[in-house]
């Protein structure tokens, strides 16, 4: 019977967290629908990632972002407008409330490079950054600082060191506060079995 128990709690718990998830995705959705929390963003780059950046993000119904424009050499074809600079690119898209700046490549010159993040950062814009090899980012991405100076770290999947262990206790705090949580059902349960099958 308490396997029974458990098995029938880790089904609802499931059956649970599987229904608000998509309960918050279909509000979501429909917010979307609305124009209700869409994320306007300003795409700087003209390479295959741009374009797959772009082909993903494409339904805003959906994504909640809105290419209001791309800043670069238009080598493919899409409705977005293009802008030659990024100075040229904020000035026309400044009435349109943007929300971040996705760059998919970096400029040769490191000045056009800091002028756009420094821009993000002065207006409180989200500044995200594609890597052009995506293969070398296949595991955890975390922000390091290595002696003051920032850098991108890729992991494994895999926990290690001290990550392992947090992860570990984290597991078993979680789980014994949900267990708590979940006593009053799980006995209910397990009296309904008692009483259909002693």
């Amino acid at each position: 019977p308490a396997r029974l128990v458990a098995i029938y709690g880790f089904i609802f718990s499931l059956i649970g967290v599987l229904f608000f998830r998509t309960l918050a995705r279909s509000i979501q959705r429909y917010l979307y629908s609305y124009g209700i929390g869409i994320n306007n963003v300003l795409v700087i780059g003209g390479n295959e990632s741009t374009k797959s950046l772009i082909s993903t993000l494409d339904d805003t119904k959906i994504t909640g972002y809105k290419i209001i424009g791309i800043v670069g050499e238009k080598n493919f074809k899409t409705n977005i407008k293009f802008y030659k600079t990024f100075k040229s690119a904020i000035e026309n898209v400044r009435n349109e409330n943007l929300h971040t700046i996705i760059q998919t490549e970096l400029y040769v010159d490191s000045k056009e490079n800091d002028e756009i993040l420094t821009y993000a950062q002065e207006n409180h814009i989200a500044y995200r950054f594609v890597p052009g090899n995506g293969e070398l980012f296949t595991g955890n991405i975390k922000v390091d600082l290595l002696y003051s100076i920032p850098v991108i770290a890729v992991e494994q999947t895999a926990l290690i060191g001290w990550g392992r262990v947090v992860k570990r206790l984290m597991d078993i705090l979680f789980g014994l506060i949900f267990t708590l949580l979940s006593s009053p059902l799980l006995i209910i349960i397990s009296a309904l079995i008692k009483i259909s099958d002693p």
